[in-house]
């Protein structure tokens, strides 16, 4: 499905698919494909230059491929499998170190904001979290374009998912892999200026 969010004004390279446009409060924002992790990473980083965000690393889930279930495109009607799942969160996000930080601070005197510690020469800042919610979701996915499907017929797709986890997704000759991004909208910002320097 073809859509335009005007919130993320990214141009990216035309050949880019643009798979999904969400409006659901929690996920915002536009889907993409890339058929590379280069690609990928380039237009993360032209988003962030575009609205002054940083998104920093959460975590990232491995699927084991020989208990994977085959999804299918519903654009294309090609099956697929997800390979892996990470996630990246605001660098404004939740504080995930704060009784840590805030031990550290309790161990220095001065303003909160702007600590020194003469014989250790110790800066402390104050904490960048504002409890931001916005996320960037990266699926890494393994495509079959040769057992594409020309109609929705369930039994055909049950029988082809049934034929690639026999023969093993790995096996497969002419796969695919390519990276689907879920950016956030600018609007899933909160806490923090968005597209303005500090």
């Amino acid at each position: 499905m073809e859509g335009k969010d005007s919130s993320l004004s990214t141009q990216f390279p035309k050949k880019q698919t643009v798979v999904e446009t969400t409006s659901d409060k929690n996920n915002a924002g536009q889907i993409f494909k890339f058929n590379t992790l280069q690609e990928t990473t380039t237009a993360i980083q032209n988003v962030e230059m575009d609205t002054l965000t940083k998104f920093i690393f959460l975590r990232r889930k491995k699927n084991d491929l020989t208990k994977s279930k085959v999804q299918w495109d519903a654009q294309e009607n090609i099956p697929f499998v997800v390979k892996s799942f990470t996630k990246y969160e605001c660098q404004h996000g939740k504080d995930r170190n704060k009784t840590k930080n805030l031990k550290r601070q309790n161990q220095f005197k001065g303003p909160a904001d702007h600590m020194y510690e003469a014989k250790k020469y110790l800066c402390v800042q104050g904490s960048k979290k504002m409890n931001c919610t916005a996320c960037l979701n990266i699926r890494e996915i393994l495509t079959f374009p040769d057992y594409k499907v020309k109609t929705e017929d369930k039994w055909k797709k049950q029988k082809t998912s049934q034929h690639l986890k026999t023969v093993g997704f790995s096996s497969v000759k002419n796969s695919a892999s390519c990276f689907i991004v879920l950016f956030p909208s600018i609007h899933d910002h909160s806490g923090h200026p968005v597209g303005e320097v500090k």
